[in-house]
């Protein structure tokens, strides 16, 4: 893979992800200043942020790690992939002991969010692997 298409994919994951970010902010404030019926986490535009960066980190260490070898892509994903979960545990537990009050709010709207970027960057990077396939042969 070239360092241009390298390029070219990390930027449409990110305006993907801009978009989404701004998405989930527009739900937010939605739901906390016109609906009001359901309770949120008030981490939860930090959470948004949270997730725009990191995911935006992992999939660009994935695109340059598959530039090169398919296995050191494997071992590159395999062990992004554990960090970032040992990552996320980390967080949700220590928000959970010291929030009490806001775990379960915290914990459904970490979980909702995660799934909506993890959900963007495995087609994206599927995407991705499909061209640089294509490209190779």
């Amino acid at each position: 893979m070239s360092e241009g298409e390298i390029k070219k994919a990390f930027h449409k994951f990110l305006q993907q992800t801009i978009i989404i970010s701004v998405v989930l902010f527009a739900i937010y404030f939605f739901i906390n200043n016109i609906v009001q019926i359901i309770h949120t986490s008030p981490a939860t535009p930090w959470l948004i942020l949270f997730f725009l960066a990191l995911s935006n980190f992992v999939f660009y260490m994935q695109l340059k790690a598959s530039a090169g070898r398919p296995a050191k892509f494997v071992n590159a994903t395999l062990i992004s992939t554990g960090f970032k979960l040992l990552l996320l545990l980390v967080i949700i537990v220590i928000y959970a002991l010291v929030f009490r009050e806001d775990a379960v709010h915290f914990i459904l709207t970490f979980f909702v969010i995660y799934l909506i970027f993890t959900i963007l960057e495995v087609l994206h990077i599927k995407s991705f692997q499909e061209q640089s396939g294509k490209t190779r042969k």
